[in-house]
């Protein structure tokens, strides 16, 4: 039998060099190529699993002129043998007290603390996160994650601010025909996560209102009171007050600086 040479070239592609008997069938031959079999990760084969499980997170608290409350990180020890912690290293200012290298036996827990950096009254503010890790190397299993670390700072931030509640630093009473100036109101605001109590210190020519709606100004709020002029003779003067509180508070006391001027006398009476 005659075969074309296309014929014949098409034939050796399905049955290779196989011996055919006649009448005979050859099954077809499937190449296996490299894009059909899965790809693996020499990484993934070789990979060991760590020794030791723990939490991925760890949230603690600061509070302005309080305390630093620490928390605990439960570490367990997930290997057929015992597990040597061999160090502990720390970020962002959080501190670990206990020393390594320290051992875990088969099965075991350590309860790890780990306290937060204190806040720092004039310097951090009430409701800032403060963020640090906390990285974990034993002597067995495979390369351990960091455990990320963070802490809440508690305390009220004060300022003064206007009605508009623009921030302002004084105030000015001033007149220009003789007459006693109206009274300004001041407004204290707590842009911070605590609440405050509040009184006001230093001032003689000037009257001060009492606290609208209460001397306990609350996280997120604001309360105001009133400035009078209060003089018996002088015309013009300044003088600075310092809003005290007490609390968990963050900023340093605010500070207002008053002052009045009445224009076309010489000699002033107000109160």
């Amino acid at each position: 039998m005659s075969r074309t040479p296309v014929l014949t070239a098409m034939l050796w592609t399905s049955v290779g060099t196989a011996a055919l008997g006649c009448g005979e069938v050859s099954p077809p031959i499937v190449d296996a190529a490299a894009i059909d079999a899965p790809s693996v990760d020499a990484e993934t084969i070789d990979a060991t699993p760590p020794a030791l499980s723990f939490a991925a997170t760890l949230q603690m608290r600061a509070e302005c002129g309080g305390v630093t409350e620490a928390a605990t990180l439960t570490i367990e020890n997930v290997a057929g043998q015992a597990v040597t912690i061999t160090s502990f290293d720390t970020t962002g200012g959080f501190f670990v007290k206990t020393a390594t290298p320290i051992a875990i036996a088969v099965g075991q827990q350590l309860q790890l603390m780990v306290t937060p950096p204190p806040a720092v009254i004039g310097t951090d503010r009430g409701g800032a996160e403060v963020t640090g890790t906390l990285t974990i190397t034993a002597d067995l299993g495979g390369a351990l994650p960091p455990v990320a670390l963070s802490s809440t700072i508690v305390g009220a931030n004060l300022d003064l601010v206007d009605a508009a509640s623009q921030p302002i630093a004084a105030i000015a009473l001033d007149s220009p025909d003789a007459s006693c100036p109206a009274p300004q109101t001041v407004f204290v605001r707590n842009q911070g996560n605590a609440d405050a109590n509040l009184f006001v210190s230093g001032g003689s020519s000037f009257a001060l209102g009492g606290f609208s709606p209460s001397s306990t100004v609350p996280a997120g709020g604001t309360v105001s009171h009133d400035v009078f002029l209060q003089t018996f003779g002088g015309c013009t003067g300044s003088e600075s007050f310092t809003y005290q509180a007490t609390g968990l508070v963050c900023t340093d006391p605010p500070v207002l600086q008053a002052s009045f001027n009445i224009a076309g006398t010489s000699v002033c009476f107000c109160s």
